[in-house]
């Protein structure tokens, strides 16, 4: 690793791109949990905060939407022996949906705002110098505002094994499983940290958790200020009804393709300011009823998004 933890608390403000309200990593590029594992000792405190705005997508039978996100993330790593680190994350997510004369929905907004409340604890343990393991239990609460917040849970956990070929090149596998509002879902997914260049390398922008995989980005320094990446992931994102709407206590559910590009703007060695660009491609929006039966499914056109953040250390 070119960057290491300094022994003092670190705080990052920086963006989570996501078109759905994605509990994960920043698109930022930044060391993941695996690669801290690898770093010098200390504490590290951190937290992130983006706005997003998925603009007007339109709905293959009719109508469209839109989203508007706020993220914010905080979350400590302590060294609690020469090869172990043990942390705990926070993140909170809201979501407004604006609904246009949805066809498929009756001309009915299926839901409105959307809440999102995870609590994940990270454990990084290295051993035979090159391995390192990585396991995130967490928990969450995905519900729409005024929904029952025992029918909201999403539990389950992050598993990875990796291996560091050298201090800059890092690859392993990984595997998702979780229990997510009444729904089973499990997943594979490529842990990478790998440096081709000094300026050029290959890395997870996403952090993988009940939503889905980590993704791949391509991240490239264009100079000693400048940084441009681009990168994709697959999202899938579901939360529990209230019960004034079309499908009382149901669950509501987002789901489609990820692609992006950035730019980023270092200012001196503590700050970066962010500026993102993307699209949910091939993305459809499903509503069920309380016993899961699948009542909507919606596809809609290509949504465009943009983003904003500022990353500081202190």
């Amino acid at each position: 690793m070119r960057n290491v933890l300094s022994l003092k608390s670190t705080l990052r403000i920086s963006v989570i791109w996501s078109a759905f309200l994605i509990p994960i990593p920043a698109v930022a590029s930044q060391p993941n949990a695996a690669d801290k594992a690898q770093q010098r000792p200390g504490s590290s405190f951190s937290f992130t905060g983006a706005l997003v705005e998925q603009m007007d997508s339109d709905f293959d039978n009719g109508g469209s939407y839109s989203v508007s996100s706020i993220l914010l993330r905080a979350s400590v790593l302590k060294p609690v022996s020469r090869s172990t680190r043990v942390g705990f994350n926070f993140n909170y997510d809201f979501s407004d949906y604006n609904f246009t004369d949805p066809v498929a929905f009756g001309g009915i907004s299926p839901w409105n705002k959307i809440h999102n409340l995870t609590f994940g604890v990270p454990v990084i343990a290295r051993f035979k110098e090159r391995w390192s393991i990585l396991a995130i239990p967490s928990l969450s609460v995905i519900k729409e505002s005024n929904a029952s917040t025992s029918d909201a849970l999403a539990y389950g956990a992050v598993f990875a094994f990796n291996y560091s070929f050298r201090a800059d090149r890092r690859l392993g596998l990984g595997a998702g499983i979780f229990e997510r509002v009444d729904e089973f879902r499990a997943f594979p997914f490529i842990s990478v940290n790998w440096h081709f260049t000094d300026r050029l390398r290959l890395i997870n922008p996403l952090r993988a958790g009940p939503t889905g995989p980590a993704g791949l980005e391509l991240a490239y320094d264009l100079n000693s200020n400048w940084e441009f990446g681009a990168g994709a992931a697959y999202r899938s994102f579901r939360f529990r009804l209230n019960d004034q709407g079309i499908a009382p206590g149901g669950v509501g559910e987002q789901s489609g393709l990820l692609a992006f590009a950035r730019f980023s703007r270092r200012f001196g060695p503590k700050y970066k300011l962010y500026f993102y660009a993307g699209a949910a491609l091939n993305g459809d929006l499903r509503l069920e009823d309380r016993n899961n039966q699948r009542l909507v499914t919606a596809p809609h056109g290509t949504a465009p998004l943009l983003a904003v953040s500022f990353t500081g250390r202190i």
